[in-house]
């Protein structure tokens, strides 16, 4: 069964949607009715309508830092819900369209200054890479239990997934796993003062999610999945099922190959630490736009793709200070490679400066160089 079929199975037969629109039609997702005991994070409100925002998880869309990062803020809650406060999983029980696992870009330099346990600098990607690992593996973690409940309403024909929502004994028994499978396989062996920094960042946590040293052992987690399949078969008429490894597979293990939807959120001011998000290569060049770049407006020109990169500010297409400037070829290639994708470059260009601040720094840029 696809995971799409499952999803509707769930939405359809034992979903809470009524009171539930999808997040693509609210402001304030805070403000969404859905069941949400007090003892659970509620969906935050940084997700909302987000097109602007989202980022791909994909290969080409990589962390670049361009200079030092001044210190990540503490997000709110970050002390009770740890990993939940940087990253969240939307039920599709509750949520009928953007469903999925939402990873905020602030929430992975916070984490990775965590791990490097100081500020974050140019060649400190793999912090941010790791951290990004770490809170996708958590909140994959959410994902499975909901999709093993799933599962287990198709065979019961029982509504299983809110009763364990609702249970503070499961919800604090799948933080701790879900924190346990956030660094089990995460953090390389080599580095085991990242993953001190780690253990000893989730030990402050709240309840549950602090728990999470029972479960790191591969035996004790497998003992963890056993109860958490337990926890959520309690409605069930008696006798409930034990978990047993064929049930146990078919609850959870089969889910892993689910393609989970996931989105990165950027809601990072501009600073040196952003995102690539490249065109395409064409023509020995490739332009990448980054995701929150710092003024004043500009693109990043490589040639050839993957090689040496200079930056040209936009759309004056000249090069910024202290950058080397394309050969006469280059320049040449540029203007073919603008024929094809200058519309879509300057409508990601808006989306990360603002119209009016491309527009101010435009034109405070060519007034400089007339006064020259």
């Amino acid at each position: 069964m696809s995971l799409r079929q499952l999803v509707a199975f769930a939405q359809e037969n034992f979903g809470a949607l009524s009171d539930a629109p999808g997040l693509d039609d609210m402001g304030d997702a805070s403000k969404i009715d859905v069941p949400s005991p007090n003892f659970r994070p509620r969906s935050p409100h940084w997700i909302g309508p987000t097109a602007d925002r989202d980022l791909p998880f994909d290969g080409s869309h990589q962390w670049r830092i361009e200079g030092p990062i001044d210190p990540q803020e503490p997000p709110p809650e970050v002390e009770r819900f740890g990993m939940d406060a940087l990253a969240f999983w939307v039920p599709f029980h509750f949520y009928r369209q953007r469903w999925g696992i939402y990873i905020r870009t602030s929430g992975v330099l916070y984490l990775a200054e965590v791990l490097k346990g100081g500020g974050l600098l140019p060649g400190d990607e793999e912090y941010c890479d790791l951290a990004e690992d770490i809170l996708l593996k958590h909140e994959r973690m959410h994902a499975m239990i909901e999709i093993a409940c799933t599962r287990a309403e198709m065979v019961g024909w029982r509504s299983l997934y809110q009763p364990y929502f609702a249970d503070p004994e499961a919800w604090e028994h799948e933080e701790a796993l879900a924190n346990a499978q956030g660094i089990r396989w995460t953090v390389p062996d080599d580095k085991p003062q990242v993953r001190a920094r780690a253990e000893a960042w989730m030990r402050l946590q709240g309840p549950g999610y602090r728990d999470f040293g029972k479960f790191l052992d591969s035996r004790k987690f497998s003992r963890g999945v056993d109860r958490a399949a337990h926890l959520m078969l309690k409605p069930l008429p008696p006798p409930v099922p034990k978990a047993s490894a064929p049930s146990k597979t078919f609850l959870f293990y089969e889910g892993t190959r689910y393609n989970i939807p996931k989105k990165r959120i950027n809601d990072l001011p501009a600073s040196h630490a952003t995102i690539l998000r490249p065109f395409p290569k064409q023509f020995g060049i490739q332009v990448l736009v980054h995701s929150n770049d710092h003024p004043p407006p500009h693109i990043h020109i490589q040639m050839p793709p993957g090689g040496s990169e200079t930056k040209y500010i936009w759309p004056d297409l000249i090069p910024m200070k202290n950058e080397n400037p394309l050969s006469a070829g280059g320049e040449k290639n540029l203007e073919h490679y603008l024929k094809l994708h200058e519309a879509e470059i300057e409508e990601r260009i808006r989306r990360v400066y603002g119209t009016t601040l491309l527009t101010r720094t435009v034109r405070t840029h060519r007034a400089n160089v007339e006064a020259e």
